[in-house]
């Protein structure tokens, strides 16, 4: 039989070092390329290339290192009760409604100090006749990031780290390497708390089913949102506000719902 690798803090690291670094070579070269060979591309092609090598570099990881810590993937795909997975999406749908307008902090406080909060209103026109171009950006960002980046944050990365350290530390940890890995400075913030809510809900349910469906509900959203803005003068905030409040008591009231559920199977004892 195989033996396993321990995954440690420091091993994690290390792991992270080289994704970032191939990430960010890989950023550097297309911009060099679309700047000196490719510049009439649009840059939505651009944003499509990004995207691809970015999970070409996760889906290496999940080639290469997952059989070197003997991780199983396809046993992780474990059914999941119905009713689980409409709450854990619903959740993952208010709390991207929730988070959406300050995924650029810089942005919003600038609003704020023009006396302007900002909304997110929801546009869905572009599943009506899209360009070939967006439908590649949408099928990579909404189906197959979910699945890979799950795979790797939280089946592989968090799953071994909660094999050695404490809840609280594997979650921590998993979600700032998966914060920080996307390179995106302004927004490691909302991304550290999506991280911590894909890796509750794979911990609470031990599948990787329910973090895919609330991860490709987030992603869903975030496509087709846009930014808007409510003058705080305007009797208009206090319904946002109220709307607003609205959201985060139901976040609460399900989480406390699911918290006091014992979903996840132990795997020890599904082995006996």
């Amino acid at each position: 039989m195989k033996k396993s690798t321990e995954l440690k803090i420091t091993t994690s690291t290390l792991i992270f070092s080289i994704v970032v670094i191939a990430k960010i070579f890989l950023i550097v070269l297309q911009v060099l390329m679309i700047k000196y060979f490719y510049h009439p591309l649009p840059v939505e092609v651009y944003s499509v290339f990004n995207l691809a090598s970015s999970l070409i570099i996760d889906t290496l990881i999940i080639i290469i290192i997952l059989p070197w810590f003997n991780v199983g993937v396809l046993e992780q795909f474990r059914n999941v009760q119905f009713n689980f997975l409409v709450m854990f999406a619903l959740m993952a749908g208010l709390i991207s409604v929730l988070i959406l307008p300050i995924v650029d902090p810089i942005e919003f406080i600038k609003r704020l100090t023009h006396q302007q909060l900002t909304i997110i209103k929801f546009d869905f026109a572009l599943l009506t006749a899209p360009k070939i171009n967006e439908i590649m950006y949408l099928f990579l960002m909404v189906i197959i990031t979910p699945i890979v980046e799950e795979i790797v944050y939280r089946g592989f990365l968090f799953n071994q780290l909660l094999k050695k350290y404490s809840l609280k530390i594997a979650l921590i940890v998993s979600s700032l390497i998966f914060a920080l890995i996307h390179l995106r400075f302004t927004g490691i913030g909302f991304l550290f708390v999506y991280g911590l809510f894909f890796g509750y809900v794979y911990y609470k349910t031990n599948s990787l089913i329910a973090p895919i469906l609330a991860h490709f509900t987030i992603n869903f959203l975030a496509m087709f949102s846009t930014p808007s803005f409510v003058d705080l003068n305007s009797g208009s905030i206090v319904k946002y506000l109220l709307i607003y409040v609205t959201g985060l008591f139901l976040v609460f009231i399900m989480f406390s719902g699911i918290h006091k559920q014992v979903l996840n199977v132990n795997t020890e004892d599904s082995t006996d």
